[in-house]
């Protein structure tokens, strides 16, 4: 309701799940490739993963890590959420293959209890014999919409302020534009897709117990690079202003001192 509201469109059909049933859901599908646009580690106390800037090939954990990090992102919010767009992808172009359709019946009945859908069996099934005759290629294309932080009220929590982020009008406006465009016919551009071809194997990582916050992004060397550079200068800045204090501080000692010595020395000479 709140997205139909916000970008004046009606939502037909929709699928809800929860993480449980993703990892549940990736494993019936015998593993998933999903495009990550950095390299990064998962950060976690059981385990971490490493991913690699391009496929990546997962199974059901690896799956639940990849959209559930964003520790390891300066930006953690939002590459979550692009994240998940980019695994809901995965799904649905593994989903679409002709071996895995032929075998709908035994995955719908392994994931059953895990997913809400107001679609009925007989429009999947309508859905699915579509696929199997023609076999279609589908562009995937995933809007973000972006904003700026901020505290407020909300209808879960009308007594207290929590973060929200106030939307950003002109992306609201590009988002509205694209789905219209979709409606009137025009094919766009698939957000995840690149020439190479190559898949690469999601490895483990013993995790490192760390409690000082600013090690926790270790080993996400590319992330560090893209998105702290902002935070770099404005620790140096820090540095700077504080060690022109302990300068400013060190000048004033040194001042107090020499005043000491003087009156000392004024001492012994009316003696």
């Amino acid at each position: 309701k709140t997205i139909e509201d916000l970008l004046d469109i009606e939502i037909n059909y929709y699928f809800k799940v929860n993480y449980a049933a993703l990892e549940k859901l990736v494993d019936a599908l015998g593993g998933v490739d999903v495009y990550s646009k950095y390299s990064f580690t998962s950060v976690g106390t059981d385990k971490n993963y490493v991913y690699k800037k391009g496929y990546n090939h997962v199974n059901g954990r690896q799956a639940l890590y990849f959209v559930r990090t964003r520790k390891a992102f300066q930006d953690g919010d939002r590459i979550r959420g692009e994240n998940q767009q980019a695994m809901i992808q995965a799904i649905i172009k593994k989903a679409c293959s002709s071996a895995i359709l032929t075998n709908y019946t035994g995955i719908l009945e392994s994931l059953n209890g895990t997913f809400i859908t107001n679609l009925s069996i007989d429009n999947i099934t309508k859905l699915i014999n579509m696929q199997l005759d023609k076999m279609p290629s589908w562009n995937i294309t995933s809007i973000s919409l972006s904003g700026t932080d901020s505290e407020g009220y909300t209808y879960s929590y009308p007594n207290q302020k929590l973060y929200v982020m106030e939307p950003d009008e002109e992306t609201i406006t590009e988002a509205k534009e694209n789905l219209q465009a979709v409606k009137d016919g025009l094919k766009l551009d698939d957000s995840y897709q690149e020439k190479s071809i190559t898949v690469n194997t999601v490895t483990e990582k013993k995790p490192v117990l760390n409690t000082n916050k600013n090690n926790q992004t270790s080993g996400n060397s590319e992330i560090k690079n893209e998105f702290k550079e902002e935070s770099n200068l404005k620790d140096q800045e820090e540095d700077l202003k504080s060690s022109k204090e302990e300068q400013d501080t060190e000048t004033k000692d040194d001042l107090e001192n020499k005043k000491e010595d003087n009156l000392s020395s004024e001492n012994t000479k009316n003696e």
